[in-house]
């Protein structure tokens, strides 16, 4: 392989590295999601693609990681790993969109005897960020089950989440949501 061409395989390889390192990083810290129709693509699943294909490119042109980008494909991959572990008994729920194009998802996971939801506001490109959380008494999924009150005026959004007799919405962040 000519040294040319080797050169931009290491810089593909360590540029998706980074990549998926960014993305997990991101995703961990901040909440981050990608809506297409209505399917919901978690962080760790992009992560992971941006690996998978970072190995497939390292693996089909021979090319070997320095130990720094190495090290990253280890720590990304161990977070992703982890998130995947987390992330398995979420449901998503993607909410009717705004009439430009928004939409809102509510991600919520229980365990044990809470349960909590994220919520997130998507951009019409599909990209959508953490904007409130709520905590739930005996891993009560209201979003899940149809407890709540959802709609749109304006280009601004209204979630309203409602418990039920023992399982009620211990705590929430959840405010008006702007397109």
């Amino acid at each position: 392989m000519g040294e040319q061409k080797k050169s931009r395989s290491h810089a593909a390889v360590a540029g998706l590295v980074l990549a998926a390192g960014m993305c997990s990083l991101v995703g961990w810290t901040a909440g981050v999601v990608v809506v297409a129709g209505t399917w919901v693509v978690p962080d760790w699943a992009v992560s992971g693609g941006l690996l998978v294909v970072a190995f497939a490119v390292a693996l089909i042109r021979w090319v070997r990681m320095a130990w720094p980008f190495g090290l990253v494909a280890v720590g990304t991959s161990l977070a992703v790993a982890l998130s995947w572990v987390g992330d398995r008994s979420a449901t998503y729920t993607v909410l009717p969109a705004a009439p430009g194009g928004c939409h809102v998802v509510v991600r919520e996971t229980s365990f044990l005897f809470a349960g909590d939801g994220e919520v997130f506001l998507t951009t019409p490109l599909g990209i959508g960020l953490g904007r409130g959380t709520y905590v739930t008494d005996d891993g009560y999924r209201p979003v899940t089950v149809g407890n709540y009150v959802f709609g749109w005026e304006n280009g601004i959004g209204s979630l309203r989440l409602t418990g039920k007799p023992g399982d009620p919405i211990l705590r929430s962040s959840v405010r008006t949501l702007e397109c």
